[in-house]
């Protein structure tokens, strides 16, 4: 299959493209220095690159987290409406600060996280709201009217079966996956799954999702926006079991 098995054959060369040039037109990235790190937000190195990246945000612990953070809480602010009076289930909660934010519309919150180390940080940052231990491709998923799954997918090994589960147990999932030409597996070491948009659509239709709104997030600004002239950095889908009347 060679690189990028996850991505159509079409689209590879463009990402094995771009790996060349970000190799070649930023060498500072060579320079970012190495050192201990917390657990919960787990870096790991880019070996080409020379630059490590995180595998979850967690606010306070570095300035890559200072720096995304605007992107992930405006994701959250986006899906706030859509769960305002509702049972609501974060799916990928990492350290939880996203289940806090739908904590202050929803009914009930509950977040939930393979990550043991997440979890634990999740409950002694907000000891309010539910947090639990929970694999999103096996096991049982919380009972929820609707659930958010923001930058997960791309870190799962079974990415089809997980979006399966979710249209199972849930009429509704807002769900966001990064562009992978701004996050992909060449830059991410974390990311596992290279879909472009259309591959994305795909598997939501083949996972039950008969009704998508497709939303973006610039490079530039972390505003949710139906459209938008320049590139995406993340895709921001507002999928639904039924068709919305």
């Amino acid at each position: 299959m060679g690189p990028f098995p996850t991505a159509p054959a079409w689209y590879r060369p463009l990402l094995l493209a771009e790996g060349s040039i970000l190799r070649v037109v930023l060498p500072k990235l060579r320079e970012t220095p190495s050192g201990e790190r917390d657990p919960v937000s787990h870096h790991r190195r880019q070996e080409a690159l020379g630059h490590e990246v995180a595998e979850r945000l967690v606010p306070g612990t570095d300035r890559g987290a200072d720096q995304h953070m605007p992107q992930h809480a405006a994701r959250y602010a986006w899906a706030l409406r859509a769960c305002e009076g509702r049972r609501v289930v974060d799916l990928g909660c990492g350290a939880g600060y996203g289940t806090v934010i739908l904590s202050s519309f929803a009914r009930s919150t509950v977040g939930i996280d393979v990550s043991e180390d997440a979890v634990e940080l999740a409950r002694s940052l907000y000891p309010s709201i539910d947090f639990r231990v929970a694999n999103l491709v096996e096991g049982e998923l919380p009972e929820a009217d609707i659930a958010v799954c923001f930058e997960v997918l791309e870190h799962l090994e079974a990415p089809e079966r997980a979006l399966e589960r979710f249209f199972d147990a849930y009429p509704r999932v807002l769900l966001s996956l990064p562009n992978p030409l701004a996050g992909g597996s060449h830059i991410n070491p974390h990311h596992l799954v290279d879909w472009p948009l259309t591959t994305l659509k795909r598997k939501l239709r083949d996972a039950g999702a008969k009704e998508l709104v497709i939303r973006r997030q610039g490079y530039f600004s972390p505003s949710v926006r139906r459209w938008r002239p320049a590139p995406s950095i993340s895709w921001v889908i507002d999928a639904s079991r039924e068709p919305v009347s």
